[in-house]
């Protein structure tokens, strides 16, 4: 769900923006395979990786607001940065000149804290999704939904709210026909987020 969309997203700029380049950064110490782009996109991407652990990495972004990621990416690819893209929820530091846009899949985590772990929600209290997203330029919403949800909750300008909505893969799904009909498919987890309970 959210990589393929957040797949989908960088796809999207590289149409509407097609003579910008894209530096991706990357954090961790597990072994690593770019997602394949189109090759109008991969010939325009750059990568550069950080080889610590993630909770390091976390504890440095939250403790002391380190590395500040659009300085770090600027030195290391030796030009500015126009606009500094967090396609989902995490720990990140950033300079206060930096342009940011973010990604906002939905606010279920706030809404619904019970459909989580108990190590779930404590990340997410301590990545504090509201001061990420008031310190951002651009919101990106997955859908009109998640959009209004955003603004009536926290009180966002809608001046700063677009929507993004995802437009598939273009894949086929054949029907077959035993007799036992009418159908509806439903593609996702079976957990509580997904209300399954409500689609049927």
């Amino acid at each position: 769900g959210v990589t393929r969309y957040i797949l989908f997203f960088i796809e999207e700029l590289a149409r509407r923006y097609p003579k910008a380049c894209f530096i991706f950064f990357l954090a961790g110490i597990r072994n690593f395979t770019p997602p394949k782009f189109s090759p109008a996109l991969a010939s325009r991407t750059t990568w550069r990786r950080w080889r610590v652990p993630h909770l390091f990495f976390n504890i440095l972004s939250f403790i002391f607001c380190y590395p500040k990621l659009d300085r770090w990416l600027s030195k290391r690819v030796d030009q500015p940065l126009d606009l500094l893209i967090l396609p989902n929820l995490h720990f990140a530091a950033v300079s206060s000149s930096a342009k940011l846009l973010m990604v906002v899949h939905d606010l279920s985590f706030l809404h619904e804290p019970r459909w989580y772990t108990w190590k779930s929600r404590i990340w997410h209290r301590l990545v504090m999704c509201q001061r990420l997203w008031q310190r951002a330029d651009l919101l990106a919403c997955v859908s009109k939904m998640t959009a209004y949800d955003l603004q009536k909750t926290t009180g966002i300008s809608r001046d700063k709210i677009s929507v993004v909505p995802y437009k598939g893969t273009g894949s086929r799904v054949g029907a077959r026909d035993d007799g036992g009909g009418p159908y509806a498919l439903a593609i996702g987890r079976v957990g509580p987020r997904k209300n399954i309970l409500g689609l049927i």
